[in-house]
Formats: structure tokens, sequence, C-alpha cells
């Protein structure tokens, strides 16, 4: 497992290799992500989702040259609050 997490951290031609960043949010956001977490479904797989929900029609565009990843842009689990 070792060499993969040193390949995700490093640049990656891979346009699918995970990169980590920082970011802040409010305290009732960060309840709402915990609470909505599950086993296999992070926190962070929770933004990564609503990022692609968002941008959704601009990355059809874009992702329709990758046709090997559909599950970027669609996603049959929905989320309710």
């Amino acid at each position: 497992m070792m060499p993969y997490i040193q390949n995700t951290m490093t640049q990656s031609s891979d346009p699918y290799a995970l990169h980590r960043i920082s970011i802040q949010i409010t305290k009732s956001q960060y309840e709402l992500l915990k609470e909505h977490s599950r086993p296999g479904t992070s926190i962070s797989e929770l933004i990564r989702r609503s990022i692609d929900g968002y941008f959704a029609p601009v990355m059809k565009n874009k992702l329709s040259v990758h046709s090997s990843r559909p599950e970027v842009i669609e996603h049959k689990e929905e989320i309710t609050i």
C-alpha cells in the first residue's frame, strides 16, 4: 500500500490521481458531512461527489473524451438531508 500512497503524493500524469488540499469549513458544514459519512463513504468522498455534482455540466464536456470513468459524472447514490 505504501507505493500507492507515495504515487498519489507526487506529480502524476494520471488525471484521476488524488491530490491533497486543505480547506476550512464551518462547524455546521463539518457536522453535516460527518453525519452523512459511512464506512466506505468518507467525508473526502462526500466532498468529491459534491464537486462532481456541482461541476457535472462542465465535466461532462471535458470527460467525454475519457469515457472510461463515467462514474465521475454520475453517481447512483443520492444523499438526502
